[in-house]
């Protein structure tokens, strides 16, 4: 038999704030004064996605008290109550794999990457299943273009100037979880350091230690890379 625990008791408008910059933080938040750092919550990002839509419907200031056993997490609110599976699984320590070895970095807002993405996403949203959208950073004039690329539908790309370092890079990333992690840090500055073009790239935010996105590159292929007549 499962023993139920009470987690917290918090805000909508907290709980929201907390699913968009990851639920990971909670680990670290005063919200979660029960909250056990040795233990780990973790849900289906899909379901939390719709966990999102469902408390957007909701009166932002209307309490949710969210209960935990070993395999479930429920959330009760004022009116209403709905469950969530807990995942039977433990993610490693992200120290003990994370390569902090820069090849380049890229500072740039948080909200005018999303922006640019978005216009790519036309494209890299038809790549199924790796929606593959590629980033070339040159560091000598500061310039870096996004493109996506698809045999039937032709191809997109965007040029802006950022604040670029270190070495030139080609390297191909989901367009949807890049977005995921832009959408978390925020609208703020943000550096991401790339390991290489095989390598996990960092995305954080500019003088805050609090918050970091691990972001895995997708192998390119020569029809995924625009040719000169596109450019």
């Amino acid at each position: 038999m499962n023993v139920e625990e009470l987690l917290c008791e918090i805000s909508i408008s907290d709980l929201m704030k907390l699913i968009n910059e990851g639920l990971t933080a909670a680990s670290q938040s005063e919200t979660f004064p029960k909250y056990k750092s040795d233990e780990e919550i973790v849900l289906s990002a899909s379901t939390v996605k719709e966990l999102e839509k469902t408390l957007a419907s909701r009166y932002s200031g209307e309490n949710v008290k969210i209960f935990v056993d070993n395999s479930t997490v429920r959330f009760q609110l004022e009116n209403d109550e709905f469950q969530i599976d807990r995942l039977g699984i433990t993610f490693p320590k992200y120290e003990r794999v994370l390569n902090d070895t820069v090849h380049t970095s890229m500072k740039i807002n948080s909200r005018e990457l999303i922006t640019l993405l978005d216009k790519i996403n036309i494209i890299a949203a038809l790549n199924k299943p790796a929606h593959v959208m590629v980033m070339t950073l040159n560091p000598k004039n500061n310039e870096a273009t996004i493109s996506a690329r698809h045999s039937d539908y032709g191809a997109v790309y965007e040029t802006f100037n950022a604040e670029i370092k270190h070495n030139y890079l080609q390297v191909g990333f989901n367009i949807n979880y890049s977005l995921d992690g832009l959408k978390a840090a925020g609208n703020n500055s943000i550096v991401i350091e790339f390991s290489g073009e095989s390598e996990q790239a960092r995305i954080m935010r500019e003088n805050d230690n609090s918050f970091l996105y691990l972001l895995m590159p997708v192998r390119l292929i020569a029809a995924d890379i625009l040719n000169k007549n596109e450019k």
